[in-house]
């Protein structure tokens, strides 16, 4: 549903909606990327409204379409959405900075950050959370004897929450009661009790009258100029997950139960940590003891997770960094024998490759090859990811090899078809793999700084009149005849816009070229400039007279500039493949 809380742009430029849908919720601020000269106003569309930045629901990211500019944008959105089927051409997430008025709130499981002049809160989970696990017990019959030889046990982690509609009313109306009474209230200003009227006796008629109908003539309302931005203060509360970048995450288990540290996958839009454990024999009899019994509360270890978000503190931005720890034995305090499997050689093996998932991809299909002791098959998994069990039924051991391709086909259009393999081997104890599309994606920040007079940068929710258009190019053999990518976004001051390409590894030849035009007032600059393939870190300062100077995190600037400032703030913020 669409509420009255709009907030209203008048813009220049270009092209008319025409059935241009984006999956959201309330809106904030309508869509400028295609609108005619006037007053554009956000419509709804069966439950989908045309709007560029969207008020929260939950968590995880959706991809959704724009028709008429082919746009795909990622936000914080349920996960029921971002299931669904999408199409289009250029893909981007906007990140704005976090208000930081001081320690946020714990509520329950939550942290709260709460913004009293946008009427917004940024929400977070305290600690991680645990989707599945998985425990595979090796085991083999040594002269009568069934002897455990070893096992892997498959983790995933959540650091966001994962919710649905309902049960995000429930969160709402709880928080909404906690930041009242801690003292926050929508717009700063504490609602006065309104006292219910006092309803008035109907009025009696005779037997057989019919009372009369009052028909009021409409008032003659004067049509006026709406100003160029008008804030509504909202009554409620807007709900909008922490946008966590940099997620980092750490499993300390005992030295004697684990063959090597365990090997992890994150994928950062969504907030999932898969954690693949190649266990000893003594940890997997722990592990096996304690899920038999449901005494996971038992098993020792600690997971540790960290993320860096993007924050700001009256007119300068920042990075922060949360941290939250639990025990292991606390996250798999409900798990059971449900979990465990056990394989024994001389019936069957069982190895395992595990898909990560990510928003941006429409499918993966894996197929796999034993040579000896199994059929060879093909497994085909959406953007959810998930786990591949491969049986395989051997006397051997030691002479399991499998054989895998996989093949990613991502939404979003043009982007070509991208093909993985790998081997298992039971005879090297790796029998099991993380098959991680997001290897194949570099993400770009682009971040745009608008100065006063004075050489300050303008904040980004700023009243003053500009605008700023970014257009990035990126043209490859490797596109498969696809001509080139393009994206192109409307940005403010400060925000970050991340836009992710394509780019498999540091050898393919690629062409990325940046182009920016601004316009300050009556004044309209452009400035284009060619990027290598690591030039990830990409900052904008645009002067008064709308004069554009570009710096990337391979330039060199002066430590005390503010390039130099915003592009160390995107290092802490870029993610770290894993």
């Amino acid at each position: 549903m669409l509420n009255n809380e709009t907030r209203i742009t008048n813009l220049s430029a270009a092209k008319p909606i025409i059935n241009t849908p984006m999956i959201t919720r309330p809106t904030s601020e309508v869509n400028v990327s295609s609108l005619k000269e006037g007053i554009a106003i956000a419509r709804p569309i069966d439950n989908v409204v045309v709007t560029e930045r969207l008020s929260p629901v939950i968590d995880d990211f959706a991809v959704a379409p724009v028709a008429e500019d082919s746009t795909v944008k990622l936000r914080p959105m349920n996960e029921e959405y971002y299931r669904k089927r999408m199409s289009a051409k250029q893909l981007y997430v906007e990140i704005d900075p976090v208000p930081v008025l001081g320690r946020p709130l714990e509520v329950g499981d939550f942290w709260l950050f709460p913004d009293i002049e946008e009427s917004r809160v940024f929400f977070s989970l305290a600690t991680p959370r645990l989707l599945n696990v998985a425990l595979v017990v090796q085991q083999v019959n040594q002269s009568g004897t069934i002897k455990i030889t070893g096992g892997t046990a498959i983790l995933n982690i959540s650091a966001y929450a994962q919710a649905d509609m309902n049960t995000l009313e429930l969160y709402r109306q709880n928080w909404t009661q906690a930041l009242a009474n801690a003292g926050y209230y929508p717009g700063g200003n504490q609602p006065d009790p309104v006292p219910f009227p006092k309803p008035r006796p109907p009025r009696k008629f005779p037997p057989g009258e019919t009372p009369p109908i009052i028909v009021k003539p409409l008032p003659q309302v004067e049509l006026q100029a709406i100003p160029e931005k008008i804030k509504i203060i909202r009554s409620a509360w807007q709900f909008q997950p922490l946008n966590l970048r940099n997620l980092q995450a750490e499993l300390n288990l005992p030295a004697d139960h684990v063959v090597r540290s365990p090997e992890f996958t994150v994928s950062n839009d969504v907030g999932i940590v898969t954690f693949l454990i190649e266990l000893s024999e003594l940890g997997v009899q722990v592990w096996k003891d304690a899920l038999e019994q449901r005494r996971g509360n038992t098993i020792p270890g600690v997971c540790n997770i960290t993320a860096n978000y993007y924050a700001q503190l009256n007119n300068r931005v920042d990075v922060k960094q949360g941290n939250s720890s639990i025990s292991l034995g606390k996250l798999l305090a409900n798990s059971g024998p449900e979990v465990v499997s056990i394989q024994n050689p001389k019936i069957s093996l069982e190895a395992k490759l595990i898909i990560a998932g990510h928003p941006t991809i429409e499918s993966v299909v894996v197929e796999w090859q034993p040579n000896i002791g199994g059929t060879p098959g093909k497994n085909i998994f959406t953007s959810e990811g998930g786990q591949l069990p491969i049986q395989v039924i051997t006397d051997n051991v030691n002479f399991v090899e499998i054989n895998w391709n996989a093949k990613v086909n991502f939404r979003v259009l043009d982007w070509p078809l991208i093909p993985d393999r790998g081997n298992l081997s039971f005879s090297s104890n790796n029998f099991a793999d993380i098959i991680k599309p997001t290897a194949w994606i570099r993400n770009y920040d682009i971040v745009m700084m608008l100065l006063d007079e004075q050489g300050n940068v303008i904040p980004n929710n700023s009243a003053t009149e500009q605008r700023v258009i970014v257009t990035l190019t990126f043209k490859s053999p490797y596109l498969q005849g696809v001509p080139s990518l393009n994206t192109t976004f409307e940005t403010t001051s400060q925000k970050i816009v991340t836009v992710p390409l394509p780019v498999p590894n540091d050898q393919i030849p690629i062409e990325l070229t940046l182009n920016v035009v601004a316009m300050r007032g009556n004044i309209t600059q452009t400035t284009t400039r060619q990027l290598q393939i690591n030039e990830s870190s990409i900052i904008g300062t645009i002067n008064p007279a709308a004069e554009i100077q570009i710096f990337t995190n391979l330039d060199t600037v002066s430590e005390a500039s503010l390039a130099s400032e915003m592009l160390g703030l995107l290092a802490m913020l870029s993610p770290v493949n894993s």
